[in-house]
Protein backbone atom coordinates (compact mmCIF):
# COMPACT_ATOMS: atom_id res chain seq x y z
CA UNK A 1 0.00 0.00 0.00
CA UNK A 2 2.79 2.45 0.89
CA UNK A 3 4.56 1.78 -2.40
CA UNK A 4 1.40 2.59 -4.31
CA UNK A 5 1.00 5.87 -2.42
CA UNK A 6 4.63 6.84 -3.01
CA UNK A 7 4.34 6.11 -6.73
CA UNK A 8 1.07 8.07 -6.88
CA UNK A 9 2.66 11.07 -5.14
CA UNK A 10 5.63 10.95 -7.54
CA UNK A 11 3.30 10.83 -10.55
CA UNK A 12 1.15 13.70 -9.25
CA UNK A 13 4.23 15.81 -8.48
CA UNK A 14 5.56 15.20 -11.99
CA UNK A 15 8.72 13.50 -10.74
CA UNK A 16 7.66 10.25 -12.39
CA UNK A 17 5.60 9.70 -15.51
CA UNK A 18 3.77 6.56 -16.54
CA UNK A 19 5.19 6.59 -20.10
CA UNK A 20 8.70 6.80 -18.65
CA UNK A 21 8.02 3.77 -16.43
CA UNK A 22 6.60 1.78 -19.33
CA UNK A 23 9.24 2.88 -21.82
CA UNK A 24 12.17 2.07 -19.53
CA UNK A 25 11.42 -1.64 -19.90
CA UNK A 26 11.10 -1.25 -23.67
CA UNK A 27 14.37 0.64 -24.20
CA UNK A 28 16.40 -1.82 -26.25
CA UNK A 29 19.66 -0.09 -27.16
CA UNK A 30 23.22 -1.31 -27.56
CA UNK A 31 25.62 1.62 -27.20
CA UNK A 32 28.57 -0.10 -28.82
CA UNK A 33 26.64 -1.12 -31.95
CA UNK A 34 25.22 2.39 -32.29
CA UNK A 35 28.56 4.16 -31.79
CA UNK A 36 30.24 1.90 -34.37
CA UNK A 37 27.65 2.68 -37.05
CA UNK A 38 27.38 6.37 -36.14
CA UNK A 39 31.16 6.75 -36.27
CA UNK A 40 31.24 5.09 -39.69
CA UNK A 41 28.46 7.29 -41.07
CA UNK A 42 29.65 10.58 -39.57
CA UNK A 43 33.41 10.43 -40.11
CA UNK A 44 34.44 7.01 -41.40
CA UNK A 45 35.49 6.34 -37.78
CA UNK A 46 38.03 9.18 -37.83
CA UNK A 47 38.37 10.60 -34.30
CA UNK A 48 40.32 13.54 -35.72
CA UNK A 49 37.79 14.52 -38.41
CA UNK A 50 36.81 18.18 -38.68
CA UNK A 51 33.98 19.40 -40.88
CA UNK A 52 35.26 22.65 -42.38
CA UNK A 53 31.80 24.03 -43.18
CA UNK A 54 29.97 23.23 -39.90
CA UNK A 55 32.89 23.06 -37.49
CA UNK A 56 31.75 19.62 -36.31
CA UNK A 57 34.45 17.69 -34.50
CA UNK A 58 35.60 14.12 -34.07
CA UNK A 59 34.31 10.70 -34.81
CA UNK A 60 30.68 11.62 -34.05
CA UNK A 61 30.84 15.14 -35.54
CA UNK A 62 29.70 17.24 -32.57
CA UNK A 63 29.50 20.98 -33.00
CA UNK A 64 31.31 22.89 -30.23
CA UNK A 65 28.06 24.40 -28.90
CA UNK A 66 26.71 20.89 -28.29
CA UNK A 67 29.89 19.96 -26.44
CA UNK A 68 29.54 23.05 -24.24
CA UNK A 69 25.90 22.22 -23.52
CA UNK A 70 26.72 18.60 -22.59
CA UNK A 71 29.68 19.62 -20.44
CA UNK A 72 27.51 21.99 -18.43
CA UNK A 73 24.45 19.76 -18.15
CA UNK A 74 26.33 16.59 -17.15
CA UNK A 75 29.35 18.18 -15.41
CA UNK A 76 31.66 16.49 -17.91
CA UNK A 77 35.37 17.09 -18.24
CA UNK A 78 36.06 20.37 -19.92
CA UNK A 79 37.12 19.57 -23.46
CA UNK A 80 39.31 22.71 -23.29
CA UNK A 81 39.85 23.03 -27.04
CA UNK A 82 39.12 21.30 -30.30
CA UNK A 83 42.63 19.91 -30.67
CA UNK A 84 42.52 18.16 -27.29
CA UNK A 85 39.02 16.82 -27.98
CA UNK A 86 40.09 15.43 -31.35
CA UNK A 87 42.96 13.50 -29.79
CA UNK A 88 41.03 12.04 -26.84
CA UNK A 89 39.01 9.04 -28.00
CA UNK A 90 37.64 8.24 -24.53
CA UNK A 91 36.42 11.79 -24.10
CA UNK A 92 34.57 11.65 -27.43
CA UNK A 93 32.88 8.39 -26.40
CA UNK A 94 31.97 9.89 -23.02
CA UNK A 95 30.31 12.87 -24.72
CA UNK A 96 28.42 10.53 -27.03
CA UNK A 97 27.04 8.64 -24.02
CA UNK A 98 25.88 11.90 -22.45
CA UNK A 99 24.35 12.99 -25.77
CA UNK A 100 22.42 9.73 -26.07
CA UNK A 101 21.10 10.01 -22.51
CA UNK A 102 20.02 13.60 -23.08
CA UNK A 103 18.31 12.75 -26.37
CA UNK A 104 16.64 9.68 -24.91
CA UNK A 105 15.17 11.73 -22.07
CA UNK A 106 13.98 14.40 -24.53
CA UNK A 107 12.50 11.83 -26.92
CA UNK A 108 10.51 10.27 -24.08
CA UNK A 109 9.44 13.59 -22.54
CA UNK A 110 8.14 14.77 -25.95
CA UNK A 111 6.32 11.45 -26.44
CA UNK A 112 8.19 10.64 -29.66
CA UNK A 113 8.65 7.05 -28.54
CA UNK A 114 5.04 6.44 -29.62
CA UNK A 115 6.40 6.36 -33.19
CA UNK A 116 8.46 3.24 -32.49
CA UNK A 117 7.44 0.52 -34.94
CA UNK A 118 6.06 2.98 -37.52
CA UNK A 119 7.19 2.39 -41.10
CA UNK A 120 9.46 5.17 -42.35
CA UNK A 121 11.02 5.89 -45.73
CA UNK A 122 14.26 7.62 -46.67
CA UNK A 123 14.31 10.73 -48.86
CA UNK A 124 17.69 11.96 -50.14
CA UNK A 125 20.23 9.18 -49.62
CA UNK A 126 17.87 6.22 -49.32
CA UNK A 127 14.64 7.02 -51.20
CA UNK A 128 13.94 3.32 -51.82
CA UNK A 129 14.65 2.18 -48.25
CA UNK A 130 11.88 1.60 -45.71
CA UNK A 131 12.14 0.28 -42.15
CA UNK A 132 10.26 0.03 -38.88
CA UNK A 133 11.46 2.90 -36.69
CA UNK A 134 13.42 1.77 -33.61
CA UNK A 135 15.51 3.47 -30.92
CA UNK A 136 18.58 3.50 -33.16
CA UNK A 137 16.65 5.41 -35.80
CA UNK A 138 15.26 7.85 -33.24
CA UNK A 139 18.74 8.56 -31.88
CA UNK A 140 20.27 8.89 -35.35
CA UNK A 141 17.54 11.27 -36.50
CA UNK A 142 18.03 13.41 -33.41
CA UNK A 143 21.81 13.33 -33.94
CA UNK A 144 21.39 14.86 -37.38
CA UNK A 145 18.54 17.30 -36.71
CA UNK A 146 18.16 17.61 -32.96
CA UNK A 147 15.18 16.31 -31.04
CA UNK A 148 13.10 19.27 -32.27
CA UNK A 149 13.95 18.43 -35.89
CA UNK A 150 13.10 14.79 -35.23
CA UNK A 151 9.79 15.88 -33.72
CA UNK A 152 8.95 18.02 -36.77
CA UNK A 153 9.68 15.06 -39.01
CA UNK A 154 7.63 12.54 -37.04
CA UNK A 155 4.68 14.79 -36.24
CA UNK A 156 4.43 17.00 -39.34
CA UNK A 157 6.57 15.17 -41.94
CA UNK A 158 8.85 18.22 -42.21
CA UNK A 159 12.05 16.43 -43.15
CA UNK A 160 15.01 18.75 -42.52
CA UNK A 161 18.34 17.98 -44.13
CA UNK A 162 21.91 19.24 -44.21
CA UNK A 163 22.00 19.15 -48.06
CA UNK A 164 23.56 15.67 -47.91
CA UNK A 165 21.17 13.61 -45.78
CA UNK A 166 17.68 14.08 -44.36
CA UNK A 167 16.46 13.14 -40.91
CA UNK A 168 14.37 10.44 -42.58
CA UNK A 169 17.55 9.01 -44.13
CA UNK A 170 19.26 8.66 -40.75
CA UNK A 171 16.11 7.24 -39.14
CA UNK A 172 15.55 4.62 -41.85
CA UNK A 173 19.22 3.69 -42.29
CA UNK A 174 19.94 3.14 -38.59
CA UNK A 175 16.61 1.40 -38.02
CA UNK A 176 17.34 -0.98 -40.89
CA UNK A 177 20.96 -1.70 -39.91
CA UNK A 178 20.53 -2.09 -36.13
CA UNK A 179 17.76 -3.89 -34.32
Amino acid sequence: MWIFLIILILIISGALTIPAIIQESQYNFNFDSYRQLLGKVESNNDYEAVNKSSGALGRYQFIPETLDYLRQKFSLDDWINANEFLHNHNLQDKYLQAFIKDNRDSIISKGLNVYLGETIKGRLLYPELTAKLNWYGLHAGSHLGGVTGLQRFLVSNIDADDRHAAISDYCVYFSSKLS
